[in-house]
């Protein structure tokens, strides 16, 4: 991950971040017709933060995006739906995930 910036608003400065991560850590299984959460590790260089995401790849067929969270810290949750008329494994490693977080100055 690398600062690609400071920023000042009411002359408080504070830092943009790029960055990408993979998960979930184990396999995650998300059964047929029902929603599931997959959850990413992020690093972040700041205390705390907002996050925007560019991109989500890497999920599996019939699997779709409901939203995510990101508790401002260190931790992602991407709420899906398994659209399909059999369970579906979304494999340890296997989604991928790029994008920006945004300092909360304090």
């Amino acid at each position: 991950m690398s600062i690609i910036g400071k920023l000042m608003k009411h002359g408080i400065g504070f830092g943009i971040a790029y960055g990408s991560a993979t998960g979930p850590d184990s396999d995650t299984v998300v059964s047929a017709g029902s929603s599931g959460t997959i959850t990413i590790s992020i690093t972040s260089p700041f205390t705390k933060a907002r996050m925007a995401i560019s991109k989500i790849s890497g999920l599996p067929d019939n699997v779709e995006i409901k939203g995510w969270s990101f508790d401002g810290d260190d931790t992602l949750e991407i709420y899906v739906m398994n659209t399909g008329g059999s369970d579906v494994t979304v494999s340890a490693n296997s989604v991928s995930v790029e994008y920006m977080l945004f300092e909360i100055p304090s």
